[in-house]
Formats: C-alpha cells, sequence, structure tokens
C-alpha cells in the first residue's frame, strides 16, 4: 500500500511514491525476489518544504530596533512543528530598515527545497499621554495632541529625548490670540505659523498684562501665542526636555503666569478666586476677546494652555481684583519706535537706528547701547516714562542731537514723548 514495483529482471525494482499523499519521514519498501522471498527495508525520502501538507506560517509585522530584526519563523509538517537548525535553516535580508524584508527558509535533513517569505518592519511607536514617539532609521518624531482632554498627565519624561522632529496637533484661529506652554525649546527661525508673546508683569493701575514679543522659545515656559493660520510648525528638530510636574510658572511682582501639563479643573466648589484664564471670545460689555477673565466656577484649562493667577489674593493688603485684565502686546525689536499716529499712512512700529517715522518728519528716537538718543530741533521738551506711567527725565533737549543715560533701575519698554508724538523703544 505503499507503492507500486515492476520487476524486470533480479535486483532490479522501480516504484513510484505520490509525495502529496504521504508526511512519514521513513517510506517502508517491500521488495519481493521471484515471490519466494521478502526483504523489507527503510528508506529516507526527504520531502520538500514546497508540499502542501508543509506549511510555513505568514510572519508578523515587525517594529523597528535598530538592529537585525530575526523573527522566529513557525513551519509545520501536518501537526508536528519542525526545528530550526535541524529540519530547516533561515537566512534573513533587508531585515534592519523599515519596510519589506526577506527570510530565505532551506530544508534540513528529512526536508529538502527552499521557502521565501516577506515581512514588514514598521516603524517603532511609543505612546505617552499626549505624545506619540515614532522611531525608525531616519530618527526619532514626536506628535503631541494638543487637544488632550485625559485627566492624566499629558507630557511626562524621566529624562531629554534630543534631536527629534516634533509635530503640535492643535488647531488655531489665524488671529485669534492663545495661550501656549511647549516642553522644548525652539530657536529663533525654527518654526512658522505665528509669533510668541513672554509674560512681563501686570500694571495694578491700569489692570494691564503686558506681554512682549520673543523670537525664540524655551521650554516649560508660558506663552501668549497670536497665530498667522491654523496650524503651528515646527521646522527644526529640538530636544523634549524633562518634567514630571503638572505645570510650570514664570512670577513677577507677585502675579504667576502658569503653564499646564495637566487639565486644570476649578470645579463646583471653586477657591480659584485670584485666578484668571485667558478669553477667546467678548463676554458681555466689560469682557473683550484677548483678556484675561477672573474664573468662576465649573472651569477647564486643557493641557498644554495657561492662566494668570495673583499669588498674594489672600493676604489682608491684597488689592480688590477685577473681573478682567486687559493684555497690552509689545512688539520686541533691538529698537522700536512707535508713531502715536493712528490715522497716519506709516507702517506702524519701525526698527531703529536707521529710521524715520514720515517722510519729511523732523524728530527721531532710538537707542543703543543703554543711550537713548532725540533727534530733534533744540528746546523740545520730552518726556520718558515707563510702562507703568511713572516719569524717568523730564527735560529739554539743549541741542539737535540728545543723549539721554537713565540710571541702572531703567529697563525693559520705555515710552519718549516729544513734540506730542510718542515713542516706544527697548531701553
Amino acid at each position: 500500500g505503499y507503492g507500486t514495483y515492476h520487476q524486470k529482471e533480479p535486483f532490479n525494482t522501480y516504484f513510484s511514491l505520490d509525495h502529496n499523499e504521504i508526511g512519514i519521514e521513513k517510506v517502508p519498501i517491500m521488495v519481493r525476489w521471484n515471490d519466494t522471498k521478502t526483504d523489507f527495508a527503510l528508506y529516507t525520502i526527504p520531502l520538500s518544504l514546497e508540499y502542501n501538507f508543509i506549511t510555513v506560517a505568514d510572519i508578523p509585522d515587525q517594529p523597528f530596533t535598530g538592529a537585525e530584526i530575526e523573527p522566529e519563523i513557525t513551519i509545520k509538517d501536518g501537526e508536528a512543528t519542525l526545528v530550526k537548525g535541524t529540519d530547516y535553516t533561515v537566512e534573513y535580508s533587508d531585515n534592519t530598515n523599515t519596510g519589506t524584508a526577506t527570510a530565505i527558509i532551506t530544508g534540513k535533513g528529512n526536508y529538502s527545497g527552499e521557502v521565501e517569505k516577506t515581512f514588514t518592519i514598521v516603524d517603532k511607536v511609543t505612546e505617552s499621554g499626549a505624545l506619540t514617539i515614532t522611531e525608525n532609521q531616519d530618527g526619532k518624531a514626536v506628535a503631541f495632541d494638543g487637544n488632550y482632554t485625559a485627566n492624566t498627565i499629558a507630557y511626562s519624561l524621566e529624562n531629554d529625548i534630543e534631536n527629534v522632529n516634533v509635530t503640535f496637533n492643535r488647531t488655531f484661529t489665524n488671529g485669534v490670540t492663545s495661550t501656549i506652554v511647549l516642553p522644548f525649546d525652539i530657536e529663533a527661525g525654527g518654526y512658522s505659523g505665528g509669533d510668541f508673546y513672554e509674560f512681563t508683569g501686570v500694571d495694578a493701575k491700569k489692570w494691564e498684562a503686558t506681554m512682549r514679543k520673543v523670537t525664540s522659545v524655551k521650554a516649560h515656559t508660558p506663552y501668549l501665542f497670536v497665530p498667522s493660520g491654523s496650524t503651528f510648525t515646527i521646522t527644526q528638530k529640538v530636544t523634549l526636555k524633562a518634567n514630571t510636574q503638572t505645570s510650570v510658572s514664570k512670577t513677577i511682582n507677585g502675579w504667576t503666569f502658569i503653564g499646564v501639563y495637566q487639565k486644570k479643573v476649578w470645579g463646583a466648589n471653586n477657591t480659584g478666586k485670584n485666578d484668571y484664564c485667558f478669553s477667546a471670545k467678548s463676554s458681555g460689555s466689560e469682557i473683550n476677546a484677548g483678556d484675561f477673565v477672573r474664573i468662576g466656577k465649573n472651569v477647564t484649562v486643557k493641557a498644554f494652555r495657561c492662566y494668570l493667577t495673583q499669588g498674594n489674593g489672600t493676604s489682608k493688603s491684597a488689592p480688590v481684583l477685577p473681573e478682567s485684565i486687559k493684555v497690552r502686546l509689545i512688539d520686541e525689536v533691538s529698537s522700536v519706535i512707535t508713531p502715536d499716529q493712528p490715522n497716519d499712512n506709516s507702517d506702524g512700529d519701525i526698527e531703529t537706528p536707521v529710521s524715520e517715522i514720515l517722510p519729511g518728519n523732523n524728530v527721531k528716537v532710538w537707542s543703543s547701547d543703554k543711550t537713548i538718543v532725540i533727534e530733534a530741533s533744540a528746546g523740545q521738551r520730552y518726556q520718558i516714562i515707563d510702562l507703568n506711567g511713572r516719569t524717568l527725565k523730564n527735560s529739554v533737549t539743549v541741542s539737535d542731537r540728545e543723549e539721554v543715560v537713565l540710571n541702572r533701575s531703567a529697563q525693559g519698554v520705555l515710552i519718549v514723548k516729544i513734540a506730542n508724538k510718542s515713542f516706544k523703544i527697548l531701553y
């Protein structure tokens, strides 16, 4: 029943076997001689790996590791599992980088033939809070969910992750100011899609928060962000900075601007009487879009956003706080002039020292090396004040080029008033 034979002459026996109907390693062959003598022998017949009763399982996708990937392969002869090294060997190719890799399986011992199987090496993906970290031969890339709403911390890292491409997935409205905090530095020119403004303090006389434009961004620092479109793009590789805190902050004169890495909730028993969130929409007659508004009950600030708080609000000497605080955005240039002429045709803020306010204008003001330079006719009265309205200098020009040096306490943005005009400079 194992085959057929035809006797033509002594010792010449021919037989045939149907390999597709057997799944055994040793095939017993019966040989008869002159119908008087019966001999039995076991002959080894290698079975090809290509026969349909031998199955090679598909190899699942493999994540990138940076090293050669050699996944285990399952081969069965019926119900029996073949053993690597005994029944077959494997050689791999193109098995390091993402893409299609190949495994060449070669029969050994009781098995013959060759089978080729392919598998796919895919990006290594790790998720942590709002982060999705993707790694392949081109390096690491990180995508942030800028609208992360879970109650867990959105950004937590024990160690820095260096030299990564970053995508910040958050939709903005062109021209509508938002708050933002990021866990990485960005050098000037390394991003597009809007401008960043850092917190420089609150004027308690005017209830006005001042924000000054910056060209580079620091990790774990709260900012206002004025978008120029719907997306914010980081165009350089950055280093994600380690962080295990739920919030970061910047404090100036008792006022603290706080960026959160975990959703901040003021519930029904709100205790945030001194806290202000940023309003992107107008409400009633007192609250305008772009103001900080006192936080009430059941208010939420999502991760990667910021709020403002008055740290001394519970003391006896604390001022009575307003319902809203206006925001003043200041462009930061090495020196800036702002003409107080809203109806003129000028371009607004003009960089100095080489500029004129208007064609034919006979007054120029700029700052350089801690010196304020005023070019005007002699005898012009001028005044220099800070953003709190404090007068730092009140005098008269004695020549057509006045050079003014203030005391060491004077710094930051100052206003120079002369000839019915106001000039904003950075001192």
